[in-house]
């Protein structure tokens, strides 16, 4: 007889990140036990996971029931514990923490990443929880240091993003109208949230900083043109978070000017799937990456990359690559490119070593990865 578990991650946002981490669990755990998923939009997260069963984080009643009846609940994996974008992030992962801790169930924090956790009551909040988790896995050792850092007295290892077991299947990109040759990059929305605000509100007032909105749209443009001019190539540009994402895109081609020869992938109008995202950025020359999972896709396929360094996860996850030094760094937009330059020329003058040294980066975290599942298999030996 199958056990029960609740799997509770941010998928349902239309992040192709987010789904690929649920893709990677649903494969792994779901031929050992009956799964139910507590999602950030159910009816989304449905669309893609057509066969699993869905519970949003918002009915209470049903994620309770859910929790009770379970065996063990992992929350994860991603970067669920952080306060960078918003501290309401705590409280919402913490609560169902809180209910499994509180019914008895085994409670695993899932291949997460922690931090920033800027504020003291961010810190004391998660803490606190951790300390009483059954098993918590990290996928980088960033997190493993800021938890030694705070602590955390539970049980703790380090293994790798789940993603690094990522099923693949060549994508469908024939109707993507692809160059023969081009490079990637992946931008994400960024400077439009409070901390002390949900983001959920600060995305529908549209809210931005704006200066800094205006630099980060201006340094990516300089970027692309200086992959155009230089390399004599087109840029595709790939949303992960369908509709944010894709208007951070518009506003880089606004200001770019060159819609008739770089493009947006998509349209704007659905989440892409993560095979045809993984296919065409190992089809491209080389990536320059924002989002978590686009540098994570470029290992997969041992895709050269320099990724753009905006959060504390992107920079844990270079360390565990042995990629820092193909990273330009978000925090002053207006000298980016000066760094940027200098690292293309390197990627494209040593691409096959760096191919290489992703090759085997991702062979030691494709065998860490698999850690999750043997440490949530022995927890059940305890």
């Amino acid at each position: 007889m199958k056990k029960n578990m609740v799997i509770c991650g941010a998928s349902g946002i239309n992040n192709s990140g987010d789904e690929a981490i649920l893709d990677v669990l649903l494969f792994r755990y779901s031929e050992d036990y009956d799964v139910k998923v507590i999602s950030i939009n159910a009816s989304k997260a449905k669309e893609y996971h057509k066969d699993t069963t869905f519970i949003n984080i918002k009915d209470t009643a049903e994620v309770k029931d859910a929790i009770s009846k379970s065996d063990i609940v992992l929350i994860g994996g991603g970067c669920l514990f952080q306060d960078e974008t918003s501290v309401f992030n705590i409280y919402r992962w913490s609560r169902i923490c809180e209910l499994s801790i509180n019914m008895g169930k085994k409670t695993v924090i899932y291949a997460n990443s922690f931090g920033p956790l800027n504020y003291k009551s961010s810190r004391k909040k998660v803490k606190k929880l951790l300390d009483k988790c059954d098993l918590i896995t990290l996928r980088d050792t960033s997190s493993f240091d800021l938890l030694k850092e705070m602590g955390v007295t539970s049980n703790y290892k380090v293994t790798a993003d789940p993603v690094f077991s990522y099923p693949l299947n060549k994508g469908n990109i024939d109707g993507y109208n692809l160059p023969e040759k081009y490079v990637t990059i992946s931008v994400r929305h960024w400077f439009d949230t409070i901390p002390f605000i949900p983001v959920s509100l600060t995305s529908k007032i549209h809210y931005k900083k704006k200066k800094l909105y205006n630099e980060y749209i201006n340094s990516i443009s300089n970027i692309i043109n200086a992959i155009n001019d230089k390399l004599g190539m087109p840029v595709v540009l790939i949303p992960f978070l369908t509709e944010r994402d894709y208007a951070v895109c518009n506003d880089i081609m606004n200001v770019n000017g060159k819609a008739d020869y770089n493009l947006i992938l998509g349209d704007g109008s659905k989440q892409i799937c993560p095979n045809d995202i993984i296919q065409i950025i190992g089809n491209s020359e080389f990536l320059v990456g924002m989002r978590l999972h686009s540098i994570i896709f470029a290992a997969l396929t041992a895709t050269p990359f320099i990724a753009i360094d905006y959060s504390a996860k992107v920079n844990g996850m270079l360390k565990e690559l042995d990629m820092e030094e193909y990273s330009v760094n978000l925090k002053d937009c207006k000298t980016i490119l000066d760094s940027f330059i200098p690292e293309m020329e390197s990627l494209v003058n040593n691409n096959e070593a760096v191919r290489q040294r992703l090759s085997n980066s991702f062979e030691r975290m494709s065998t860490q990865e698999k850690l999750n599942y043997s440490l949530v298999n022995e927890l059940w030996e305890q």
